[in-house]
């Protein structure tokens, strides 16, 4: 599977957190191919701040590490600010933010490993969801 030539990607936190708690993931590899300029990173203000909160809660980490993780983020990604409330997944609501960030920057794909909650609603309103590696895979 291809994509297009520059694909429009949105991360969830999951996604994000392992890019930075495990070097060498599959999820690292995904954020550092953003980084190279083979895909657009799109983010919002609630995606971070969720990842920032994971990182304290999760994984005891400080909280100036924490924000630096989420400022770094923020550079590196085109960071939206939503305008639409979307109510998908009641299981997680915090789920619908990654939608409505998706949909609102008209992003191509959600990277998520989220099975339970994210990819039984794809396509959602025409973004697909790809895991981690089929994402890697697809940019090669």
């Amino acid at each position: 599977m291809g994509l297009p030539p520059f694909p429009r990607a949105v991360f969830d936190s999951h996604v994000l957190i392992s890019a930075f708690r495990f070097p060498g993931s599959i999820s690292e590899k995904a954020f550092t191919r953003c980084l190279a300029g083979a895909a657009h990173l799109i983010t919002s203000a609630h995606i971070v701040a969720e990842v920032e909160s994971v990182l304290r809660r999760k994984f005891q980490m400080e909280a100036r590490q924490a924000a630096s993780i989420g400022a770094f983020i923020e550079q590196a990604a085109e960071c939206v600010e939503p305008r639409m409330s979307i109510r998908a997944v009641k299981a997680d609501p915090d789920d619908d933010a990654i939608l409505e960030c998706a949909v609102w920057a008209e992003a191509n794909y959600i990277v998520t490993g989220d099975k339970a909650h994210l990819w039984p609603l794809d396509p959602f309103r025409g973004v697909r969801n790809l895991g981690p590696r089929a994402f890697v895979d697809a940019l090669a």
